[in-house]
Protein backbone atom coordinates (compact mmCIF):
# COMPACT_ATOMS: atom_id res chain seq x y z
CA UNK A 1 0.00 0.00 0.00
CA UNK A 2 1.41 3.30 -1.08
CA UNK A 3 0.97 5.66 2.28
CA UNK A 4 0.44 9.12 -0.11
CA UNK A 5 -2.94 7.65 0.25
CA UNK A 6 -3.57 7.86 3.72
CA UNK A 7 -6.21 5.20 5.22
CA UNK A 8 -8.69 8.09 6.19
CA UNK A 9 -8.94 9.06 2.60
CA UNK A 10 -9.53 5.57 1.04
CA UNK A 11 -12.77 5.02 3.76
CA UNK A 12 -15.10 7.51 5.79
CA UNK A 13 -13.72 7.19 9.25
CA UNK A 14 -17.01 6.29 11.47
CA UNK A 15 -19.08 8.89 13.22
CA UNK A 16 -18.80 8.58 16.67
CA UNK A 17 -21.55 9.81 18.69
CA UNK A 18 -20.66 13.12 21.05
CA UNK A 19 -16.73 12.78 19.74
CA UNK A 20 -15.07 15.22 17.22
CA UNK A 21 -12.00 14.03 15.79
CA UNK A 22 -8.51 15.90 16.42
CA UNK A 23 -5.70 15.41 14.94
CA UNK A 24 -4.07 12.06 13.45
CA UNK A 25 -1.77 10.34 16.34
CA UNK A 26 -0.68 7.80 14.62
CA UNK A 27 -1.46 5.48 11.64
CA UNK A 28 0.17 2.40 10.70
CA UNK A 29 -0.43 -0.34 7.64
CA UNK A 30 -3.66 -1.07 8.64
CA UNK A 31 -4.61 1.27 11.80
CA UNK A 32 -5.14 5.29 12.47
CA UNK A 33 -4.87 6.33 16.03
CA UNK A 34 -6.80 10.25 16.71
CA UNK A 35 -7.29 12.13 18.92
CA UNK A 36 -11.06 13.04 19.82
CA UNK A 37 -12.53 14.97 22.35
CA UNK A 38 -16.44 15.55 23.90
CA UNK A 39 -18.69 17.86 21.62
CA UNK A 40 -19.58 18.87 25.43
CA UNK A 41 -16.81 19.22 26.83
CA UNK A 42 -13.66 19.83 24.32
CA UNK A 43 -11.19 20.02 27.39
CA UNK A 44 -11.66 16.24 27.76
CA UNK A 45 -9.21 14.54 25.66
CA UNK A 46 -9.61 10.49 24.47
CA UNK A 47 -7.45 7.57 21.91
CA UNK A 48 -9.47 6.80 19.15
CA UNK A 49 -8.04 3.71 17.86
CA UNK A 50 -9.11 2.93 14.37
CA UNK A 51 -8.60 -0.30 12.82
CA UNK A 52 -9.17 -0.97 8.78
CA UNK A 53 -10.57 -4.31 8.42
CA UNK A 54 -9.52 -5.42 4.88
CA UNK A 55 -6.04 -3.95 5.46
CA UNK A 56 -5.94 -5.72 8.98
CA UNK A 57 -6.81 -8.64 7.27
CA UNK A 58 -4.11 -8.36 4.40
CA UNK A 59 -1.37 -7.72 7.06
CA UNK A 60 -2.23 -11.38 8.51
CA UNK A 61 -4.19 -9.65 11.77
CA UNK A 62 -7.88 -11.86 11.49
CA UNK A 63 -10.59 -10.44 13.10
CA UNK A 64 -10.89 -12.52 16.18
CA UNK A 65 -7.13 -11.79 17.00
CA UNK A 66 -8.63 -7.98 16.91
CA UNK A 67 -11.89 -8.92 19.00
CA UNK A 68 -9.23 -10.81 21.64
CA UNK A 69 -7.31 -7.40 22.08
CA UNK A 70 -9.96 -5.41 22.41
CA UNK A 71 -12.34 -8.13 25.16
CA UNK A 72 -8.80 -8.84 26.76
CA UNK A 73 -8.51 -5.10 27.04
CA UNK A 74 -12.17 -4.92 28.00
CA UNK A 75 -11.65 -7.34 30.95
CA UNK A 76 -8.99 -5.91 32.48
CA UNK A 77 -9.97 -2.27 32.19
CA UNK A 78 -10.83 -1.63 36.08
CA UNK A 79 -7.64 -0.88 37.47
CA UNK A 80 -6.19 2.86 37.95
CA UNK A 81 -2.83 1.74 36.64
CA UNK A 82 -3.69 0.18 33.49
CA UNK A 83 -5.15 2.07 30.47
CA UNK A 84 -8.95 2.22 30.44
CA UNK A 85 -11.12 1.01 26.84
CA UNK A 86 -13.93 3.09 27.19
CA UNK A 87 -15.89 1.44 24.23
CA UNK A 88 -15.44 -0.39 21.19
CA UNK A 89 -17.44 -0.52 17.94
CA UNK A 90 -17.77 -1.26 14.33
CA UNK A 91 -19.03 -0.45 10.81
CA UNK A 92 -18.18 -1.82 7.74
CA UNK A 93 -15.03 -0.90 7.06
CA UNK A 94 -13.48 0.26 11.00
CA UNK A 95 -13.34 -1.24 13.88
CA UNK A 96 -12.73 1.45 16.39
CA UNK A 97 -11.69 1.57 20.39
CA UNK A 98 -12.39 4.24 22.39
CA UNK A 99 -9.07 4.77 24.75
CA UNK A 100 -7.94 6.24 27.88
CA UNK A 101 -5.22 9.21 26.43
CA UNK A 102 -2.18 8.94 28.73
CA UNK A 103 -1.48 12.87 29.50
CA UNK A 104 1.89 12.38 30.67
CA UNK A 105 3.14 9.70 28.18
CA UNK A 106 6.08 7.64 28.14
CA UNK A 107 7.53 7.06 32.07
CA UNK A 108 10.92 6.22 30.75
CA UNK A 109 11.54 9.37 28.88
CA UNK A 110 11.67 11.30 31.64
CA UNK A 111 14.38 9.15 32.97
CA UNK A 112 18.35 9.63 32.51
CA UNK A 113 20.32 7.02 30.43
CA UNK A 114 22.70 5.51 32.92
CA UNK A 115 21.41 7.24 36.24
CA UNK A 116 17.75 6.32 36.92
CA UNK A 117 15.76 7.51 39.57
CA UNK A 118 16.52 7.39 43.14
CA UNK A 119 14.94 4.41 45.54
CA UNK A 120 11.27 6.18 46.62
CA UNK A 121 10.55 7.20 42.67
CA UNK A 122 11.57 3.24 41.59
CA UNK A 123 9.34 2.13 44.43
CA UNK A 124 6.78 4.05 44.43
CA UNK A 125 6.41 3.55 40.14
CA UNK A 126 7.05 -0.12 41.24
CA UNK A 127 4.33 -0.66 43.11
CA UNK A 128 1.95 0.60 40.68
CA UNK A 129 3.31 -1.83 38.52
CA UNK A 130 3.17 -4.59 40.54
CA UNK A 131 -0.71 -3.52 41.25
CA UNK A 132 -1.47 -3.44 38.07
CA UNK A 133 0.09 -6.93 37.13
CA UNK A 134 -1.61 -8.90 40.08
CA UNK A 135 -4.73 -7.41 38.71
CA UNK A 136 -4.50 -8.39 35.43
CA UNK A 137 -3.39 -12.15 36.60
CA UNK A 138 -6.46 -12.13 39.02
CA UNK A 139 -8.46 -11.68 35.82
CA UNK A 140 -6.46 -14.51 34.29
CA UNK A 141 -4.61 -12.41 31.81
CA UNK A 142 -0.58 -12.23 31.59
CA UNK A 143 0.57 -9.37 29.71
CA UNK A 144 3.37 -11.01 27.89
CA UNK A 145 4.75 -7.19 26.79
CA UNK A 146 6.14 -5.70 29.52
CA UNK A 147 8.68 -3.15 29.10
CA UNK A 148 9.17 0.69 28.77
CA UNK A 149 7.18 1.56 25.71
CA UNK A 150 4.15 0.17 27.35
CA UNK A 151 4.72 2.43 30.32
CA UNK A 152 2.73 5.45 30.51
CA UNK A 153 1.69 8.35 33.47
CA UNK A 154 -1.28 9.79 33.70
CA UNK A 155 -1.91 13.49 34.27
CA UNK A 156 -1.13 13.09 37.88
CA UNK A 157 2.29 11.01 37.58
CA UNK A 158 0.14 7.79 37.64
CA UNK A 159 1.72 4.96 35.97
CA UNK A 160 -0.59 2.94 33.37
CA UNK A 161 0.44 0.08 31.60
CA UNK A 162 -1.12 0.07 28.21
CA UNK A 163 -0.99 -2.08 24.80
CA UNK A 164 -2.34 -5.41 25.37
CA UNK A 165 -1.62 -6.81 21.77
CA UNK A 166 0.30 -9.94 22.99
CA UNK A 167 -1.85 -10.34 25.87
CA UNK A 168 -3.23 -13.94 26.50
CA UNK A 169 -5.44 -15.56 28.57
CA UNK A 170 -4.08 -18.48 30.88
CA UNK A 171 -6.47 -19.49 33.34
CA UNK A 172 -10.21 -19.83 32.69
CA UNK A 173 -12.78 -21.09 35.05
CA UNK A 174 -10.00 -21.97 37.74
CA UNK A 175 -7.50 -24.10 35.35
CA UNK A 176 -4.46 -22.64 34.68
CA UNK A 177 -2.12 -23.45 31.40
CA UNK A 178 1.13 -22.90 30.09
CA UNK A 179 1.66 -20.56 27.11
CA UNK A 180 3.95 -21.65 24.41
CA UNK A 181 4.29 -18.28 21.87
CA UNK A 182 7.79 -16.33 22.64
CA UNK A 183 6.83 -12.59 23.17
CA UNK A 184 8.12 -9.55 24.72
CA UNK A 185 11.57 -7.82 23.88
CA UNK A 186 14.64 -9.18 24.16
CA UNK A 187 16.45 -7.15 26.85
CA UNK A 188 12.89 -7.62 29.26
CA UNK A 189 11.98 -11.16 28.56
CA UNK A 190 12.67 -13.92 30.88
CA UNK A 191 15.21 -16.35 29.62
CA UNK A 192 12.28 -19.52 29.89
CA UNK A 193 10.57 -17.35 26.59
CA UNK A 194 13.75 -17.75 25.00
CA UNK A 195 14.66 -21.20 25.04
CA UNK A 196 11.46 -23.11 26.40
CA UNK A 197 8.66 -24.39 24.35
CA UNK A 198 6.11 -23.65 26.73
CA UNK A 199 6.54 -21.43 29.75
CA UNK A 200 4.13 -19.84 32.48
CA UNK A 201 2.91 -16.66 31.88
CA UNK A 202 2.61 -15.33 35.37
CA UNK A 203 6.26 -15.96 36.59
CA UNK A 204 7.36 -14.77 33.26
CA UNK A 205 5.66 -11.44 33.37
CA UNK A 206 7.30 -11.45 36.90
CA UNK A 207 10.88 -11.67 35.32
CA UNK A 208 9.78 -8.51 33.23
CA UNK A 209 8.66 -6.12 36.34
CA UNK A 210 12.36 -6.96 37.72
CA UNK A 211 14.12 -5.87 34.78
CA UNK A 212 11.96 -2.79 34.61
CA UNK A 213 12.80 -2.25 38.15
CA UNK A 214 16.15 -2.73 37.52
CA UNK A 215 16.15 0.20 34.62
CA UNK A 216 14.13 2.29 37.27
CA UNK A 217 17.51 1.97 39.67
CA UNK A 218 20.04 2.47 37.55
CA UNK A 219 19.29 3.73 33.89
CA UNK A 220 19.85 0.89 31.81
CA UNK A 221 19.10 -2.98 31.23
CA UNK A 222 21.17 -5.32 32.87
CA UNK A 223 21.95 -7.07 29.67
CA UNK A 224 20.89 -7.40 25.98
CA UNK A 225 19.20 -10.78 25.90
CA UNK A 226 18.89 -13.80 28.47
CA UNK A 227 21.06 -16.53 26.31
CA UNK A 228 24.08 -17.80 26.20
CA UNK A 229 25.24 -15.34 23.64
CA UNK A 230 25.12 -12.29 25.88
CA UNK A 231 28.42 -11.93 27.76
CA UNK A 232 26.89 -10.00 30.81
CA UNK A 233 23.64 -12.44 30.99
CA UNK A 234 26.41 -15.43 31.42
CA UNK A 235 27.92 -13.71 33.94
CA UNK A 236 24.91 -13.32 35.78
CA UNK A 237 24.43 -17.44 35.81
CA UNK A 238 28.18 -17.64 36.56
CA UNK A 239 27.93 -15.35 39.67
CA UNK A 240 24.37 -17.21 40.31
CA UNK A 241 23.07 -13.78 40.70
CA UNK A 242 24.76 -12.30 43.39
CA UNK A 243 26.85 -9.74 41.11
CA UNK A 244 28.11 -6.49 43.15
CA UNK A 245 30.29 -4.64 40.48
CA UNK A 246 28.43 -1.89 38.21
CA UNK A 247 24.72 -0.84 38.90
CA UNK A 248 24.66 -4.23 41.14
CA UNK A 249 26.62 -2.19 44.03
CA UNK A 250 24.74 0.76 43.98
CA UNK A 251 21.35 -0.59 44.80
CA UNK A 252 20.25 -0.95 48.60
CA UNK A 253 20.76 -4.26 50.41
CA UNK A 254 16.74 -4.51 50.23
CA UNK A 255 16.06 -3.75 46.39
CA UNK A 256 18.76 -5.90 45.71
CA UNK A 257 17.24 -8.61 47.65
CA UNK A 258 14.40 -8.56 46.04
CA UNK A 259 15.74 -8.29 42.39
CA UNK A 260 17.96 -11.53 43.64
CA UNK A 261 14.85 -13.23 44.46
CA UNK A 262 12.84 -12.52 41.43
CA UNK A 263 15.45 -12.59 38.75
CA UNK A 264 16.09 -16.63 38.65
CA UNK A 265 16.65 -18.24 35.66
CA UNK A 266 14.80 -21.40 36.54
CA UNK A 267 11.62 -19.83 37.20
CA UNK A 268 10.63 -22.81 39.47
CA UNK A 269 13.07 -21.22 41.96
CA UNK A 270 11.14 -17.50 41.35
CA UNK A 271 9.18 -16.23 44.26
CA UNK A 272 5.50 -15.34 42.96
CA UNK A 273 3.81 -12.04 42.98
CA UNK A 274 2.72 -12.69 46.34
CA UNK A 275 5.67 -12.88 47.82
CA UNK A 276 7.09 -9.90 45.63
CA UNK A 277 4.30 -8.02 47.35
CA UNK A 278 4.89 -8.82 51.03
CA UNK A 279 8.70 -7.98 50.06
CA UNK A 280 10.33 -5.70 52.66
CA UNK A 281 11.52 -3.20 49.96
CA UNK A 282 7.63 -3.10 48.93
CA UNK A 283 6.12 -3.08 52.03
CA UNK A 284 7.30 -0.30 53.17
CA UNK A 285 5.89 3.55 53.10
CA UNK A 286 6.12 5.96 50.58
CA UNK A 287 6.14 9.96 50.79
CA UNK A 288 4.56 10.14 47.15
CA UNK A 289 1.78 7.54 47.48
CA UNK A 290 -1.54 7.59 49.37
CA UNK A 291 -1.37 4.91 51.64
CA UNK A 292 -4.99 3.78 50.76
CA UNK A 293 -4.95 3.28 46.96
CA UNK A 294 -1.37 3.75 46.07
CA UNK A 295 -2.14 6.71 43.80
CA UNK A 296 -0.07 9.78 43.86
CA UNK A 297 -0.53 12.12 46.33
CA UNK A 298 2.26 14.80 46.09
CA UNK A 299 2.29 15.44 42.10
CA UNK A 300 4.50 18.20 42.77
CA UNK A 301 7.19 16.06 45.04
CA UNK A 302 7.09 13.62 42.23
CA UNK A 303 8.21 16.35 39.66
CA UNK A 304 11.35 17.91 40.94
CA UNK A 305 12.28 14.34 41.62
CA UNK A 306 12.09 13.00 38.51
CA UNK A 307 13.62 16.29 37.32
CA UNK A 308 16.34 16.32 39.72
CA UNK A 309 18.04 12.99 37.98
CA UNK A 310 17.00 15.20 34.68
CA UNK A 311 20.15 16.65 32.64
CA UNK A 312 21.60 17.12 29.25
CA UNK A 313 25.56 18.92 30.22
CA UNK A 314 26.24 20.97 26.56
CA UNK A 315 29.29 21.81 27.87
CA UNK A 316 30.48 18.20 28.16
CA UNK A 317 33.21 16.48 25.21
CA UNK A 318 32.55 12.85 26.28
CA UNK A 319 32.42 11.20 22.92
CA UNK A 320 31.19 7.76 24.64
CA UNK A 321 27.94 7.95 23.12
CA UNK A 322 28.87 9.83 20.01
CA UNK A 323 31.06 7.23 19.30
CA UNK A 324 28.92 4.06 20.87
CA UNK A 325 25.91 5.22 18.67
CA UNK A 326 28.17 5.55 14.92
CA UNK A 327 29.79 2.31 15.80
CA UNK A 328 25.96 0.60 16.40
CA UNK A 329 24.69 2.36 13.40
CA UNK A 330 26.89 1.69 11.14
CA UNK A 331 26.66 -2.50 11.83
CA UNK A 332 25.43 -4.80 9.14
CA UNK A 333 23.80 -6.95 11.69
CA UNK A 334 21.23 -6.02 14.60
CA UNK A 335 19.68 -9.72 14.86
CA UNK A 336 19.35 -11.06 18.15
CA UNK A 337 19.67 -14.63 19.09
CA UNK A 338 16.31 -14.24 21.36
CA UNK A 339 12.94 -14.77 19.45
CA UNK A 340 10.50 -11.33 19.46
CA UNK A 341 7.14 -10.95 18.52
CA UNK A 342 6.48 -7.26 18.62
CA UNK A 343 3.46 -5.72 16.49
CA UNK A 344 4.99 -3.74 13.29
CA UNK A 345 4.66 -0.06 13.06
CA UNK A 346 4.55 0.88 9.61
CA UNK A 347 4.52 3.72 7.32
CA UNK A 348 2.92 6.59 9.13
CA UNK A 349 1.84 9.73 7.86
CA UNK A 350 1.30 13.17 10.28
CA UNK A 351 -1.35 15.45 8.86
CA UNK A 352 0.51 18.67 8.44
CA UNK A 353 3.40 15.97 7.08
CA UNK A 354 0.96 15.14 4.18
CA UNK A 355 0.66 18.36 2.78
CA UNK A 356 3.90 18.67 2.16
CA UNK A 357 5.51 16.76 -1.61
CA UNK A 358 5.40 13.17 -2.43
CA UNK A 359 9.17 12.66 -1.10
CA UNK A 360 8.09 12.18 2.29
CA UNK A 361 5.67 9.57 1.72
CA UNK A 362 6.58 6.17 2.80
CA UNK A 363 8.99 7.06 5.74
CA UNK A 364 8.53 4.95 8.69
CA UNK A 365 7.74 7.94 11.12
CA UNK A 366 4.68 7.37 13.61
CA UNK A 367 3.25 9.72 16.01
CA UNK A 368 2.50 8.20 19.38
CA UNK A 369 -0.89 8.11 21.08
CA UNK A 370 0.53 8.49 24.63
CA UNK A 371 0.78 12.22 24.06
CA UNK A 372 -1.22 15.10 24.23
CA UNK A 373 -1.39 17.54 21.62
CA UNK A 374 -1.23 21.10 21.68
CA UNK A 375 -5.09 22.28 20.35
CA UNK A 376 -5.25 25.68 18.60
CA UNK A 377 -7.54 26.76 21.78
CA UNK A 378 -4.48 26.27 23.89
CA UNK A 379 -2.28 28.56 21.43
CA UNK A 380 -4.69 30.66 21.11
CA UNK A 381 -4.81 31.18 25.05
CA UNK A 382 -1.01 31.08 24.70
CA UNK A 383 -0.73 34.25 22.67
CA UNK A 384 -3.38 36.07 24.40
CA UNK A 385 -1.04 36.02 27.55
CA UNK A 386 1.87 37.15 26.08
CA UNK A 387 -0.27 40.43 25.06
CA UNK A 388 1.98 43.36 23.70
CA UNK A 389 5.21 42.19 24.84
CA UNK A 390 8.68 42.94 23.01
CA UNK A 391 10.02 39.38 20.83
CA UNK A 392 12.54 39.01 23.51
CA UNK A 393 9.94 39.11 26.66
CA UNK A 394 7.97 36.80 24.57
CA UNK A 395 10.56 34.22 24.20
CA UNK A 396 12.09 34.55 28.00
CA UNK A 397 8.15 34.56 29.11
CA UNK A 398 7.68 31.11 26.91
CA UNK A 399 11.12 29.31 27.73
CA UNK A 400 11.36 30.12 31.65
CA UNK A 401 7.95 28.48 32.06
CA UNK A 402 8.64 25.36 30.39
CA UNK A 403 9.91 22.41 32.87
CA UNK A 404 11.97 21.20 30.18
CA UNK A 405 14.54 23.90 30.06
CA UNK A 406 15.89 22.74 33.97
CA UNK A 407 17.76 19.43 32.79
CA UNK A 408 19.67 21.80 30.88
CA UNK A 409 20.89 23.81 33.66
CA UNK A 410 23.17 22.76 35.89
CA UNK A 411 21.89 21.44 39.57
CA UNK A 412 23.66 23.97 41.35
CA UNK A 413 22.69 26.65 39.29
CA UNK A 414 18.46 25.52 38.99
CA UNK A 415 16.12 27.96 40.93
CA UNK A 416 15.35 26.70 44.38
CA UNK A 417 11.14 26.81 43.93
CA UNK A 418 11.07 24.74 40.63
CA UNK A 419 7.58 24.18 41.63
CA UNK A 420 6.68 27.05 40.50
CA UNK A 421 6.82 25.53 36.39
CA UNK A 422 4.00 23.39 37.43
CA UNK A 423 0.11 24.23 37.30
CA UNK A 424 -2.36 22.64 38.99
CA UNK A 425 -4.38 22.35 35.81
CA UNK A 426 -2.20 20.34 33.69
CA UNK A 427 -0.15 17.77 33.74
CA UNK A 428 3.36 17.63 35.47
CA UNK A 429 4.98 16.42 32.04
CA UNK A 430 1.88 17.23 29.14
CA UNK A 431 4.40 17.35 26.60
CA UNK A 432 7.81 15.01 26.13
CA UNK A 433 10.98 16.40 28.14
CA UNK A 434 13.10 15.26 24.92
CA UNK A 435 13.02 18.57 23.56
CA UNK A 436 14.47 22.22 23.33
CA UNK A 437 14.60 25.91 22.05
CA UNK A 438 16.00 27.55 19.53
CA UNK A 439 16.17 30.65 18.24
CA UNK A 440 17.97 30.07 14.53
CA UNK A 441 16.72 30.40 11.30
CA UNK A 442 14.96 27.33 9.93
CA UNK A 443 18.16 26.55 7.19
CA UNK A 444 20.72 26.49 10.08
CA UNK A 445 18.53 24.75 12.66
CA UNK A 446 18.02 22.22 9.92
CA UNK A 447 21.66 21.55 8.99
CA UNK A 448 23.10 21.80 12.36
CA UNK A 449 20.67 19.12 12.91
CA UNK A 450 21.06 17.06 10.15
CA UNK A 451 25.23 16.96 10.70
CA UNK A 452 24.78 16.00 14.00
CA UNK A 453 22.81 12.43 12.82
CA UNK A 454 25.07 12.20 10.73
CA UNK A 455 28.01 11.92 13.31
CA UNK A 456 26.10 9.26 15.22
CA UNK A 457 25.57 7.22 12.19
CA UNK A 458 21.95 7.79 11.78
CA UNK A 459 20.71 7.48 8.50
CA UNK A 460 18.00 9.28 8.14
CA UNK A 461 15.77 8.97 4.76
CA UNK A 462 18.03 8.31 2.12
CA UNK A 463 16.73 10.69 -0.60
CA UNK A 464 16.77 13.31 1.71
CA UNK A 465 20.16 13.30 3.68
CA UNK A 466 22.03 13.34 0.21
CA UNK A 467 21.25 16.61 -0.56
CA UNK A 468 20.14 19.18 2.24
CA UNK A 469 19.24 21.75 -0.10
CA UNK A 470 16.66 19.14 -1.85
CA UNK A 471 15.24 18.42 1.70
CA UNK A 472 14.82 22.70 2.50
CA UNK A 473 12.84 22.42 -1.12
CA UNK A 474 10.13 20.56 0.93
CA UNK A 475 9.97 22.63 3.89
CA UNK A 476 5.94 24.06 3.51
CA UNK A 477 5.36 27.75 3.22
CA UNK A 478 3.84 28.27 6.19
CA UNK A 479 7.17 27.61 7.96
CA UNK A 480 5.02 25.98 10.76
CA UNK A 481 6.21 22.30 11.31
CA UNK A 482 9.18 20.52 9.57
CA UNK A 483 9.98 16.93 10.25
CA UNK A 484 13.03 14.97 9.88
CA UNK A 485 12.85 11.07 10.11
CA UNK A 486 15.12 9.05 12.16
CA UNK A 487 15.70 5.60 11.83
CA UNK A 488 18.19 4.05 14.31
CA UNK A 489 19.71 1.10 16.66
CA UNK A 490 19.61 1.37 20.52
CA UNK A 491 22.30 0.01 22.22
CA UNK A 492 20.42 -3.25 22.89
CA UNK A 493 20.81 -3.61 19.05
CA UNK A 494 16.53 -2.67 19.24
CA UNK A 495 15.09 -0.28 16.32
CA UNK A 496 14.48 3.11 17.19
CA UNK A 497 12.03 5.25 14.98
CA UNK A 498 10.75 8.27 15.44
CA UNK A 499 11.21 12.07 14.23
CA UNK A 500 12.39 15.30 14.79
CA UNK A 501 9.81 17.77 14.84
CA UNK A 502 10.87 21.82 14.51
CA UNK A 503 8.12 23.81 15.29
CA UNK A 504 6.88 27.85 15.73
CA UNK A 505 5.31 28.63 19.21
CA UNK A 506 3.74 31.73 17.69
CA UNK A 507 3.62 33.20 14.28
CA UNK A 508 6.17 35.97 13.46
CA UNK A 509 7.92 35.02 16.65
CA UNK A 510 11.97 33.30 16.24
CA UNK A 511 11.31 31.18 18.63
CA UNK A 512 11.39 27.43 17.71
CA UNK A 513 10.37 24.36 19.70
CA UNK A 514 13.03 20.88 18.35
CA UNK A 515 11.16 17.92 19.60
CA UNK A 516 12.36 14.30 19.42
CA UNK A 517 9.48 12.15 18.65
CA UNK A 518 9.56 8.62 19.47
CA UNK A 519 7.51 6.07 17.60
CA UNK A 520 8.99 2.93 18.23
CA UNK A 521 11.50 1.71 21.03
CA UNK A 522 12.82 1.96 24.10
CA UNK A 523 11.95 5.54 25.39
CA UNK A 524 15.27 5.52 27.58
CA UNK A 525 17.46 4.82 24.77
CA UNK A 526 15.30 7.59 22.84
CA UNK A 527 16.08 10.07 25.30
CA UNK A 528 19.92 8.58 24.91
CA UNK A 529 19.65 9.67 21.28
CA UNK A 530 18.41 12.68 21.87
CA UNK A 531 21.02 13.96 24.94
CA UNK A 532 23.68 13.16 22.13
CA UNK A 533 22.41 14.74 19.40
CA UNK A 534 21.46 17.95 21.23
CA UNK A 535 25.02 18.27 22.49
CA UNK A 536 26.32 17.82 19.09
CA UNK A 537 23.82 20.38 18.03
CA UNK A 538 25.09 22.46 21.31
CA UNK A 539 24.80 25.63 19.08
CA UNK A 540 21.60 25.39 18.14
CA UNK A 541 20.07 25.55 22.00
CA UNK A 542 18.90 28.64 23.58
CA UNK A 543 18.31 28.66 27.38
CA UNK A 544 17.05 30.82 29.79
CA UNK A 545 18.55 30.59 32.76
CA UNK A 546 16.80 34.18 34.32
CA UNK A 547 13.84 31.83 36.37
Amino acid sequence: MSFSMRLSQMDALPSIPKLEYGRTLGQGSFAIVKSASFKDDPAKLVAVKLIHKKYALKSGLSTSQVSREVNIQAYCSNHPNVTKLYDANEDPNWLYLIMELADNGDLFDKIEPDVGVDDTVAHFFFCQLLSAVRYIHGQGVAHRDIKPENILLDSRGNLKLADFGLACVFQKNGKKRLVNTPCGSPPYMAPEVAYSTTYDAELSDLWSCAILLYVLLSGQTPWDEPTEYDPDFVNFLQQRGKLISGPWGKFSPSALSLLRAVLKPNPANRITVSDVMDHRWVMKENPLANPNDGLCQDSGLLAKKLLSNLNVGLDSEDKKYQNLLFSINNRENHQTNAPSTQPQMLGVIDDIWSNTKDNFAGSDCVFPATQQPLSEHSRQKTEVKLGESTPEDQIIRLVSKDPAILQFINQGQRPINTGDVFTADVGIFSERFTRFFSILDLENLVSILMESLTKIGVKGDQRLQTQQEKYLEFIPEDDQSVYIPIRAWDRRRMALVGNIRISQLIPNLTLRKVEFIKSKGDPLEWRLLFKTVTVLSKHAVYIETNL
